[in-house]
């Protein structure tokens, strides 16, 4: 029989869509999950048994020897439990582990992750698979042939009035800049390089956010990139990016569609991409999969350099590290 390569952790619609991709890929895997329910609508969902009897730890202690340690493990459980799974598996001995983003909610976890993935030589990502939509890749390819990105602008903003609703775990939705729309933050500086020099501003409130509803800042990146941002949690707009080159504005808005305007015009052409793989798949998971099972880190989000990020995210949201006051 052939040996299990992956486990994915979790059984909810992030978890088959991881599993989707394990099959189109020809990857032998299991979940592991909570409860029956779970088990038995993920099974309903993919075809793969999902084993939800005593959970993780079971699983880890007794089912997983030493000579069947499956060499990968994808984490897609809620957000408030990213850190405590993925410290799991690491001191279980897997030595590549992809977590869900943002991998946890306070930096001191995320280093701690990272001294133990050191010590036990285990490598962990983070799983922001918006680098990988056909979108992206595209942008970055022209955006190269034109001699690279000069200037960036993103927009974060999200609609307040469906998040406040959402049921989520402690913490989620207080530090919402790190669960969500890091997403967003991630791509802009996976393009334009980490901000070596950057201003932020913030002003505005809304219940469900321990930090403030309006965000502005702009900065240069080390690779000498000047950027820009905003974000208005309670006013409208949407996820957005720019990236401009010598010759060429380019448009994702939404994400997933990429726009260009040329130089000394106002006309937005839309580019036709092969989005086969994206239309397929959840959008970018094909790719990142990929990556991350042939171990080529070239566009993954490491751990350590997500650590790095970090600090950049609390800074736009204006976060201090335990400063939550909620209503």
């Amino acid at each position: 029989m052939k040996k299990t390569e992956v486990i994915i952790i979790g059984s909810g619609n992030m978890a088959v869509e991881y599993s989707k991709v394990l099959k189109k890929l020809k990857k032998k895997h299991t979940a592991i999950c909570r409860s029956k329910e779970s088990a038995v609508r993920f099974f309903e969902n993919t075809g793969i048994i999902c084993d939800y009897n005593n959970g993780l730890e079971d699983y880890l202690v007794h089912k997983m020897s030493k000579n069947n340690k499956p060499k990968f493990a994808i984490v897609a459980v809620p957000v408030e439990d990213l850190f405590e799974i993925g410290l799991k598996l690491v001191n279980a001995g897997i030595k590549n582990i992809l977590l869900e983003k943002p991998g946890a909610l306070f930096q001191e976890q995320l280093v701690k992750l990272n001294e133990v993935a050191v010590e036990k030589q285990a490598k962990i990502y983070v799983a922001y698979n918006r680098r990988f939509f056909q979108s992206v890749r595209h942008l970055k390819k022209m955006a190269q042939d034109d001699g690279g990105i000069v200037s960036l602008y993103f927009d974060f903003t999200v609609w307040s009035d469906k998040i406040k609703p959402l049921k989520k775990g402690i913490c989620v939705k207080e530090r919402w800049v790190l669960s969500n729309s890091s997403h967003v933050i991630d791509l802009a500086f996976f393009l334009a390089g980490k901000p070596k020099d950057m201003k932020c501003f913030h002003t505005g409130y809304i219940g469900w956010h321990s930090g403030f509803s309006k965000f502005s800042g702009a900065g240069v990146t080390d690779k000498d990139i000047i950027f820009s941002y905003r974000a208005d949690w309670d006013s409208s707009g949407r996820w957005g990016l720019m990236a401009y080159t010598k010759n060429f504005c380019f448009q994702l808005v939404p994400m997933e569609n990429l726009h260009i305007v040329e130089r000394n015009s106002v006309v937005k052409e839309e580019i036709i991409l092969n989005s086969d793989i994206d239309l397929e798949f959840k959008p970018g998971l094909y790719h990142q999969i990929k990556a991350f099972i042939s171990e080529n880190d070239q566009d993954i989000c490491l751990l350590k350099d997500h650590i790095q990020n970090f600090k950049f995210y609390e800074q736009i949201a204006g976060y201090k590290e335990h400063n939550l006051h909620v209503v």
